[in-house]
Parts: C-alpha cells; sequence; structure tokens
C-alpha cells in the first residue's frame, strides 16, 4: 500500500511540473497601480484589481484575455 502511495504521488508531481511549463516564460507588466499586463507566449492578459483603500490592490475584478484577433473576458 506504501508503494502505491509513492508512486502515485510521484506521478502526481510529474504531471505538476510538466502543465507547469507554459507558464515559465511569462512577463508581467505593471501599467497602473489597479492593472496588469501578463504576456505569455501569444497570449496577453489584461487584470484588472479592486480599490481597496488608499490606492492598494484588492481582489481580481476583470481579466480579459487578447489575442491578435479577438479580446475576451473571461472573470468580470
Amino acid at each position: 500500500m506504501r508503494i502505491f502511495i509513492l508512486a502515485l504521488l510521484f506521478i502526481s508531481a510529474l504531471h505538476a511540473n510538466s502543465t507547469n511549463e507554459k507558464f515559465t516564460n511569462c512577463e508581467v507588466v505593471v501599467l497602473s497601480e489597479l492593472t496588469d499586463i501578463v504576456s505569455c507566449h501569444k497570449i496577453d492578459y489584461l487584470i484588472e484589481y479592486k480599490q481597496n483603500d488608499e490606492y492598494k490592490r484588492g481582489e481580481v475584478k476583470k481579466v480579459s484575455v487578447i489575442t491578435a484577433t479577438s479580446v475576451k473576458v473571461i472573470k468580470q
């Protein structure tokens, strides 16, 4: 039973490592106090934050995906 659990943990660690490679070459550009652009491969993500007290970032307000041909809001 222990060998099975160890093998399962090892396989899940390998899978997690392979799925994380998609976001290793990303670049973050801070546009303002409440807006960022995250650029990964050929897709850009525009992230807007809600304003808390004294211009501090709060939770994510809106996330838009920007490609060469379209713009789509994925969280509002």
